[in-house]
């Protein structure tokens, strides 16, 4: 399969390339083995349903356009480059993003937050965010992660993948076209990301409960998701989720590069439209020399990931 684009995150950049046009591949229908792992979990929300099964508050979505004394400025033609990564995205974050001259804004939609109790949706938030990018004339790109705790689950698999799959399907359905893209959950490679999503303790870090995602079952989440998404709104790009450059195997961390490439190989490519990297340098520039840290000690740079990429058999 092959990829419509890429996408690299790193320093609070979103960067596109080549082009940095917006245009999301169809939907196959064709089974994905790799992205089937998980096969199509039944939704006690099925889409047909998904109105009179859940609570909505707000039970619709009011674009900006319609709310009276404002002005929509809407990117759908402009290309997105450059994203900045924001915390919550109210009208001043907004104005001043647009103003230093990005285009995109990046920010986490919390699944606890939007999906409090089964079959719940609060919405108040996350439409007022969706506006105030649409007045800025900003792209909107969201990172689906933080499970409830009643969606949460002991053992290596750390949440209800079907409650998960109900929350990805009733974003998509409501933000239809006013979403740019969708981040598939977050640094899966960390057992902090993985296990314990969200987490705000001081150790949150350090600790070492908690597992780090095999890369397969990871992809299984990534084409649940991706079929979900594409479902409800086909434009919209379906990004992985950026990986922890650690240089670091244990058990709470696994070195991005062997995940990345492990994720290759149990078939990530049908699962995506762009690829999602943090290519943080601890200081340095993503692309400086590899014996650039003062210590001498390994880092990840983001050529060495670009490196895998080109010398993977995945096209």
């Amino acid at each position: 399969m092959r990829y419509g684009r890429w996408l690299l995150l790193f320093c609070g950049l979103l960067l596109l390339w080549p082009g940095g046009e917006r245009r999301a591949r169809p939907l196959s229908i064709a089974a994905l083995p790799g992205c089937d792992r998980f096969g199509r979990p039944a939704s006690a929300l099925a889409a047909s349903a998904l109105a009179t099964a859940a609570t909505h508050h707000p039970p619709f979505f009011s674009p900006l356009a319609e709310s009276a004394g404002q002005t929509a400025h809407w990117p759908q033609t402009r290309p997105m480059r450059y994203a900045v990564h924001t915390i919550f995205l109210d009208d001043v974050t907004a104005v001043h993003a647009a103003t230093i001259g990005f285009d995109t804004a990046v920010q986490v939609f919390p699944w606890r937050d939007l999906n409090p109790t089964p079959g719940l949706y609060a919405w108040e938030a996350s439409d007022y965010m969706v506006r105030m990018a649409q007045a800025a004339g900003l792209h909107l790109v969201v990172q689906l992660d933080m499970p409830p705790e009643w969606a949460r689950r002991q053992g290596d698999f750390p949440f209800d993948l079907a409650a998960y799959a109900d929350f990805v399907t009733a974003v998509s359905q409501r933000y239809r076209g006013y979403i740019a893209g969708y981040v598939v959950w977050n640094e899966p490679n960390l057992a902090a990301e993985w296990s314990r999503s969200g987490g705000d303790l001081e150790s949150h870090w350090q600790r070492y409960d908690g597992q780090v995602a095999d890369p397969a079952d990871y992809v299984g989440v990534l084409g649940v998701a991706y079929r979900r998404i594409k479902a409800q709104d086909p434009d919209a790009l379906v990004i992985t989720a950026g990986l922890a450059p650690t240089n670091e195997n244990s058990p709470r961390a696994r070195d991005d590069r062997d995940f990345l490439r492990a994720m290759l190989t149990a078939g990530a490519a049908d699962c995506f439209d762009v690829l999602g990297v943090h290519a943080y340098g601890f200081g340095l520039h993503p692309e400086a020399a590899e014996a650039a840290r003062p210590d001498g000690s390994p880092r990840p740079a983001y050529h060495r990931l670009r490196e895998k990429l080109s010398t993977s058999p995945v096209e």
